[in-house]
Order: structure tokens, then C-alpha cells, then sequence
């Protein structure tokens, strides 16, 4: 079933390769390269499914989570956290700021 994916990382070749891999499989995906961007895109034009980098500069990703989760329209947004940090207390902060996986 092809969904609409955003896809939040302020490393644009994180986001090419990203991007490459969920369009190969049929999905239409919209990329940000900030959260601030990420936060006003999603907002106006949702997507089925969300996968944000938790470091950021500006916000990061738990915050932009968090952010979002607010917004009573995206309350069934499925919220992804990535990082290359595996750290117990990043994964809890996600998940209680609204992530539905980390």
C-alpha cells in the first residue's frame, strides 16, 4: 500500500538515501531539512507517516514530536525517531513526547 512518508534530517544525504529507499518501494515522500520547515510542512499537508533524526539543531526530534502531538489533526500521525544514539533515556524521551517508535 503506498503511503505519503515526511522525512526530517538536517543531513541532505541522510535524506537523499532515505528518500531513494521509500520511492523505490512506491511511497511518496516529502523531505525537510530543518524541523522549524518540517513543523509548518506537516501541519498544513500531513503525511500517513513520519521519520525524524532526534539531533537537530533548532528543535530536535522529540521536541518536534512533541510539537506536533499538540496538534489535535495529527493525533493519528505515526511518528518515527531515528538516531545513531542508543541510548535508553533518548528512546524513553521519544516515546513520552508522542513517538510511536524509536
Amino acid at each position: 500500500m503506498k503511503k505519503r512518508i515526511a522525512l526530517v534530517d538536517d543531513d541532505p544525504i541522510v535524506l537523499e538515501i532515505f528518500k531513494l529507499v521509500f520511492e523505490n518501494e512506491g511511497h511518496q515522500v516529502t523531505t525537510y531539512g530543518s524541523s522549524m520547515a518540517a513543523l509548518e510542512g506537516v501541519s498544513q499537508d500531513p503525511p500517513d507517516c513520519l521519520l525524524t533524526d532526534i539531533m537537530m539543531p533548532e528543535i530536535d526530534g522529540t521536541e518536534l514530536t512533541r510539537r506536533l502531538r499538540r496538534e489535535p489533526a495529527l493525533a493519528d500521525l505515526t511518528i518515527i525517531v531515528l538516531s545513531a544514539k542508543v541510548y535508553a533515556a533518548d528512546r524513553q524521551r521519544a516515546l513520552d513526547a508522542g513517538a510511536n517508535g524509536f
